[in-house]
């Protein structure tokens, strides 16, 4: 609580938005004590803010000439765009604040520490190791500005040019390599087709942007002969939350952000209930994001990682907002997802597509080869849990949008 209460007395006096939402709620900054006060503050959203001008959700305390504007990939809809100040983006991403900065640099860390790759000093890898000797690359939508131990790599780029993508990361030869899985599984197919995959070596993938299947975890490590670790991050939050080394949930950035899962009334669920995920940004002051509904489903992991780090645990289950409607009833995207995780062992990649008002057809790009029996179990479960049996249809390629994402959903019956 003591990185959230400057936090909300910079938002109410100095942007409008959140002064007028706490003056309607006859809420005060000082009356925020504990964390089973956060409830009394509203949760936004990604719509409020877009409905709301710049001037309205800005801290009014900083100059407009500090500001760069950028904007979220819009994989499930309309971009948001949004303004971001180069100084906090750096303080947020690598110190959170004068009062986080001290801690993390005079102890051993077995909280989450404000580094991005915090895994890595799990691990026990030093920051200086991480500073001096560490190479990042990634591939992505959105440049942020960071060192010279960085590569960025545009999407479009491995769409336009895979080449010569391939010739700049064997010459760069990063240590780790971030990007949606979809991504990297694409990048893996266009090295083989290249030859000399070996030389390319990578340690690490982090994969963030999208959720990530066993089956997709698995085909990364073996093609590229690494260790894969999930990612959660948003672009108008930065990192919120990444993998141990036991993989069993992603460690959430105690230090820089509160998690919340809610119901449907904004009250928050306990640990090991499935709701949605609600983050509050505590570095950034200069557009504040608090109570920020991230259009996720997920949960709390209750219990200790045995790893030792003492940060919670969060579980994704998919998106709020992404549904078809199927003979007069509305399936939402976890149920979905559900179904299809029954396939990992040979589902790499997969789209569900609403092709008439009662059916749907089921692409899915193989691990392996699928005999009849598999594709009859698929239509078995579908037909078992959403009462229609689908078409199966079994392709080398899925499309992806211009953020990289291949869209889990489509109902192409709005383009007939």
């Amino acid at each position: 609580m003591r990185e959230l209460h400057p936090l909300l007395r910079q938002s109410y006096r100095h942007v409008r938005l959140y002064k007028k939402l706490l003056d309607e709620r006859n809420v005060r900054p000082e009356e925020v004590r504990s964390y089973a006060d956060i409830r009394k503050l509203p949760v936004t959203s990604k719509k409020l803010l877009r409905q709301s001008s710049p001037e309205e959700y800005i801290n009014s305390s900083f100059p407009r000439w500090s500001y760069a504007w950028t904007e979220t990939s819009g994989s499930t809809g309309e971009p948001f765009k949004f303004p971001l100040n180069k100084d906090f983006y750096f303080i947020k991403k690598y110190y959170c604040g004068t009062s986080t900065c001290p801690w993390y640099t005079s102890r051993k860390l077995l909280d989450a520490d404000p580094s991005i790759y915090r895994f890595l000093v799990w691990r026990g890898w030093s920051f200086r190791t991480l500073a001096d000797n560490v190479k990042f690359a990634d591939i992505r939508t959105v440049d942020r500005p960071r060192g010279n131990h960085f590569l960025h790599i545009p999407v479009s780029d491995l769409r336009e040019h895979p080449l010569l993508v391939v010739k700049k990361l064997r010459e760069f030869q990063p240590d780790v390599l971030s990007g949606r899985a979809t991504t990297m599984i694409e990048l893996d197919r266009i090295i083989k087709k290249a030859g000399n995959q070996e030389d390319f070596r990578v340690s690490f993938i982090t994969s963030v942007g999208e959720m990530l299947s066993e089956t997709q975890r698995r085909y990364l490590e073996n093609g590229f002969n690494c260790e894969v670790y999930e990612r959660y991050g948003l672009e108008e939050l930065g990192d919120v939350a990444v993998e141990c080394r036991y993989h069993r949930g992603m460690h959430i950035y105690e230090e820089s952000n509160i998690v919340e899962i809610v119901d449907e009334n904004n009250r928050p669920l306990p640990p090991g209930s499935r709701g949605r995920v609600v983050v509050t940004n505590l570095c950034n002051y200069s557009v504040p994001f608090i109570r920020y509904d991230t259009g996720d489903i997920g949960e709390i992991l209750p219990g200790r990682c045995p790893c030792g780090v003492s940060a919670r645990r969060l579980k994704l289950y998919g998106r709020t907002g992404a549904y078809l409607e199927l003979a007069g009833r509305r399936y939402q995207f976890p149920e979905f997802a559900a179904v299809v995780n029954n396939f990992n062992d040979i589902v790499l990649r997969s789209q569900i597509a609403k092709v008439s008002d009662e059916s749907i057809e089921f692409r899915f790009v193989p691990l392996r080869p699928v005999s009849p029996q598999e594709t009859d179990g698929i239509k078995s479960s579908f037909m078992k849990n959403f009462g229609i049996t689908p078409r199966v249809k079994i392709v080398e390629d899925l499309p992806f949008n211009t953020s990289g994402k291949t869209q889990f959903l489509v109902d192409e019956t709005s383009r007939i």
